[in-house]
């Protein structure tokens, strides 16, 4: 159930909400942890990484998630942050972004978690040499560090300790300059039950938001980061034969008045998540579009036809039925950030799934494929063996600073290989547009091959 005058208020925050976007210029290497709420076997990790691969797919992007499940930021400032960072940050070639969201694990109040934030943040240079942060290895490079606020808590009133945890979030950002990411207060002034079940799974004790929740919060991060939200828009003037563009080219216009064609190629695509295939993909991501509304709304990727003969018209894709609207509808604008139908959804879903292949998961129920023994499904090794190299090298070896680097070294550049993968993956091709004018009574617009369009 929800409070109406929440959704309200939630829709205002959404309209008022006025980010400067981050248009990043060169390749991304980039590490988030989300602790357990990000770790490889959630589908939010998936849909957060893809986005990077999927909307600058000019270049290859290396994105790595540093979860661990049950750690606390000390925690992760003392053990995890030199032992899984230090090595995919020193070899960078691009822009280095580390992305932490603040969670229950510690049960720290507001001083507590902007102190270890802080700590944690003050790397490079320095990093915790076990007894202090102090260490200062000497190695050349930057990492901008975005402090993301804490989700609601699995208790009525979403829990305090998580609101607390979140303004310490917030008083980083302000501190380090950056986007204040509002994470609380975007997702439970909505009027979100904490207990809904398309939030977090029963029963209620687990305390872990399944695949609609989880998504909600990859793609909610994006926006409050202040990362681009439009992907790019295409209007078709049917009159004039011609096209108006943002990331995206169309030649070989021709119109009737019943039929309208075009060969269009976007030059990129906003990432995907979980839609059941009616085989084996059976999750399901898409309640967090009714259990938050506005979400869909951050995001657009317009498709419009204008000056179309007055009725409703389909939308082929390489002869798929994509979309179904009247010209009225067309002529506003199609968004298909949420349409999952043709040629354009198959390729989202099959970078999700390239994606899991670098964590060395299946592309179904996100369960691990093998063990640090064995490699994955490229003769590489990848995030399972990764994370077992960078165990061996800080624990067992005691490793630091530039040997751990070097030590590391191999394990990012398989790595690197899945990365390649996810790139061709998000690659644009172009593809045949025809709508089509149908007669009246033989359009079915409930027909969920057709997928969902949001309304811009």
């Amino acid at each position: 159930m929800r409070k109406v005058s929440h959704i309200l208020l939630l829709v205002l925050l959404f309209c008022a909400k006025a980010l400067g976007q981050t248009v990043f210029t060169r390749e991304i290497d980039a590490t988030f942890d989300w602790s357990s709420y990000g770790n490889p076997y959630f589908f939010g990790s998936v849909t957060f990484e893809a986005y990077f691969h999927a909307t600058y797919p000019q270049w290859t992007n290396h994105i790595l998630n540093v979860g661990n499940s049950g750690t606390a930021t000390e925690y992760q400032y003392k053990t995890i942050q030199e032992k899984r960072c230090l090595a995919w940050w020193a070899l960078s070639q691009g822009t280095n972004l580390d992305c932490v969201l603040a969670q229950d694990n510690g049960g720290y109040d507001f001083n507590t978690e902007t102190n270890w934030t802080l700590q944690l943040f003050g790397a490079p240079p320095l990093f915790w040499n076990g007894v202090s942060g102090t260490t200062n290895y000497g190695i050349s490079f930057a990492v901008k560090h975005y402090a993301v606020g804490s989700i609601p808590g699995q208790t009525p009133g979403g829990d305090g300790g998580s609101i607390a945890r979140n303004a310490a979030s917030m008083a980083v950002a302000a501190i380090m300059g950056t986007p204040q990411v509002d994470l609380w207060h975007m997702m439970y002034t909505n009027g979100l039950l904490t207990l809904d079940s398309d939030f977090f799974p029963p029963p209620a004790a687990t305390g872990h938001p399944k695949c609609p929740g989880n998504t909600a919060i990859a793609l909610l991060q994006i926006y409050l980061l202040g990362f681009e939200t439009n992907f790019g828009s295409i209007t078709i003037d049917a009159q004039s034969q011609t096209a108006t563009t943002n990331h995206f080219a169309a030649t070989g216009i021709s119109a009737s008045s019943t039929t309208v064609t075009a060969t269009v190629r976007a030059d990129r695509m906003p990432p995907g998540w979980e839609v059941p295939d009616g085989n084996l993909r059976t999750n399901d991501a898409r309640p967090m579009f009714t259990e938050f509304p506005g979400l869909a709304s951050l995001f657009s990727w317009k498709f419009a036809v204008t000056n179309l003969s007055a009725g409703t018209w389909q939308c082929y894709v390489d002869g798929s039925l994509v979309d179904t609207a009247t010209s009225a509808q067309w002529a506003a604008g199609r968004n298909w950030f949420t349409n999952y139908a043709g040629p354009y959804w198959a390729q989202r879903t099959l970078l999700n799934d390239k994606v899991k292949d670098g964590a060395g998961v299946d592309h179904y129920a996100m369960l691990p494929t093998h063990d640090a023994g064995s490699g994955g499904v490229l003769p590489h090794g990848d995030l399972i063996n990764y994370l077992s190299h960078a165990n061996q090298g800080y624990d067992s070896d005691n490793l630091r600073g530039t040997a751990l680097r070097d030590f590391m070294a191999p394990s990012v550049v398989d790595m690197y290989a899945y990365d390649q993968a996810k790139h061709d993956a998000a690659q644009q091709t172009p593809h045949t547009f025809t709508w089509v004018k149908v007669s009246t009574g033989t359009v079915n617009v409930n027909n969920l091959n057709v997928g969902t369009t949001t309304l811009l």
